[in-house]
């Protein structure tokens, strides 16, 4: 009973903290973090055609196919229309509270994998600190991926205990799931499949659990036909064949795992627990976690960081209860009771519960830290003033091309919701270009990374840049404050370089600048 109450604590602290650095930051941002618009236009796409599958989402030109699994926007869709909310703020909480319920389909699955309530909570709470379970989930794109990971989560806790079990009652609740996982994000279920198929190597080999699985596979096949069979008359086949080739299947997966993937700041206390019970799985010839751990680096390695938290949650648990808890008992001399063995200690009582009380103290700065970093990753006032300028005060028509703050495509709020605030075309958005596949996805990003390589630079760099790639454009918004930190020293010291840019575009005979505030610059190319 002790260690029910002790389990039963730990997972309400696991919620309620791992509640807290989810909602932090989504309170302090104002505004959907980070990424999102994409998906704001698809639920005003659906709402426009009542309910009906476009073709294509009407965002920046209208080119994207609307392939993307639509659960989550089609939920969004119906709250807005049954209770008159406002999909900016859908995208803005919604995806905080699904990463938040998603601890509770984890800790059912930690403690069917570990038979030990104590050791699920304390997994959970491992789970609910670690970066990667929430950083890219509170997101406004974090809409699919939160839905993603929460019925992902459910999956394998249904089907493990289905392969467990064998009772045939779960196979339609399995089901039921993972078409919501299929039809609520593509990475999640290539991952899930493949931990599923860990799950049945190592607790299902028999022919019943075959069959079962393939009583699941023609249900979730079934009911998710309106929407495969719908695209694939659109768009045809090779349109998930597209989107698939874009997952870096490449050595990046294998190096993934050498590195210090927890993300976590300060000291990686969570990974190196996770470290300890790998190596004791390894040492005891227990391989279903360490599998676990390997499977989603090797199958999609893109999205990969984020989905290995959760055997590496697992681990930390087995860590922390099968090696130091023992350790630090055999250390302060305490003498186990007779029906009391080594692994069942009193995590809160005793001598362990200095360990027990670091581990569930120390994880939490990190993961506060974490959520005020990314509270500060969202649409800023002035950014939106000059959204809203740009739509009441240049054509319809207009093209655009934005050198931002950013060394990177995938953290860019202002290009992904550039499109949709200003109602312009960007020329250098690279979100949902994977649905046009790898070899103009790949070129999306390459023309990112040249365009903004063009901060440090001139006016002929831009040049260069339009004859290279094509696309030619009407106007540039620039934002050279994020280069302030590089320095010319020679000839021209203390000469901001990021600035070059924006000198040589004030200087230009063949630029106009029509805008500028808050240290944001639009420029007019002229004919």
């Amino acid at each position: 009973m002790r260690r029910n109450q002790e389990a039963f604590f730990i997972l309400l602290w696991a919620i309620l903290f791992g509640g807290f650095v989810r909602f932090y930051p989504v309170m302090q941002a104002g505004f959907p973090i980070n990424d999102g618009g994409l998906f704001y236009q698809m639920i005003l796409d659906l709402l426009a055609h009542n309910f009906r599958l476009p073709a294509f989402a009407s965002y920046n030109g209208g080119v994207l196919p609307f392939a993307y699994p639509p659960f989550p926007f089609y939920f969004s869709a119906l709250l807005v229309k049954l209770f008159q909310l406002d999909p900016l703020q859908i995208l803005r909480w919604l995806p905080a509270l699904l990463a938040t319920l998603g601890l509770i389909p984890f800790f059912l699955l930690a403690r069917e994998l570990f038979r030990d309530s104590l050791k699920a909570a304390l997994a959970t709470f491992a789970y609910a600190m670690l970066p990667e379970s929430f950083a890219w989930l509170i997101m406004g794109g974090g809409l699919t991926r939160a839905m993603g990971r929460l019925f992902a989560l459910l999956t394998l806790f249904l089907v493990y205990r289905l392969y467990t079990t064998r009772q045939r009652r779960l196979i339609l609740p399995a089901a039921l799931s993972t078409v919501l996982l299929c039809l609520s994000h593509p990475e999640a279920t290539v991952h899930t499949l493949g931990m599923v198929a860990v799950f049945w190597l190592f607790r299902a080999r028999r022919r019943d659990s075959a069959i079962h699985s393939a009583l699941v596979a023609l249900l979730v096949l079934l009911f998710s036909a309106p929407w495969w069979w719908t695209v694939t008359q659109q768009h045809g086949w090779q349109i998930f064949r597209a989107a698939a080739q874009t997952g870096w299947q490449n050595a990046f997966g294998l190096t993934f795992l050498l590195s210090d993937f927890t993300f976590e700041l300060g000291l990686s206390l969570i990974g190196v627990l996770a470290l300890i019970g790998l190596l004791a799985q390894l040492l005891r010839r227990e391989f279903l976690l360490p599998l676990l751990l390997l499977v989603p680096v090797l199958l999609e390695p893109r999205s990969a960081p984020t989905v290995v938290t959760i055997p590496l949650a697992l681990l930390a648990a087995e860590g922390l209860v099968e090696v130091l808890f023992p350790a630090f008992a055999r250390l302060t001399k305490r003498q186990a009771s007779p029906d009391e063995s080594e692994s069942t200690l009193s995590a809160l009582n005793g001598p362990l519960r200095p360990v027990t009380t670091f581990y569930l103290l120390y994880p939490i700065l990190g993961a506060f830290s974490i959520a005020m970093i990314l509270s500060a990753n969202a649409l800023q006032p002035a950014e939106l003033s000059a959204m809203h300028w740009i739509k009441d005060n240049t054509p319809q028509s207009a093209r655009f091309v934005l050198v931002t703050p950013t060394t990177t495509d995938m953290d860019t709020p202002l290009q992904e919701w550039f499109p949709v605030l200003s109602g312009r075309v960007s020329q250098n958005v690279v979100q949902g270009y994977e649905w046009l596949g790898r070899e103009i996805f790949s070129r999306r990003r390459e023309n990112f990374a040249r365009l903004n390589a063009c901060a440090y630079q001139t006016e002929d760099c831009l040049a260069h840049w339009q004859a290279a790639s094509g696309l030619d454009f009407d106007y540039l918004y620039l934002t050279p404050v994020f280069a302030r930190t590089y320095y010319e020293y020679s000839g021209l010291a203390g000469q901001v370089v990021g600035n070059s840019l924006l000198y040589a575009l004030q200087a230009s005979p063949y630029y106009e600048q029509v805008y500028a505030r808050d240290e944001i610059y639009i420029f007019r190319k002229l004919k």
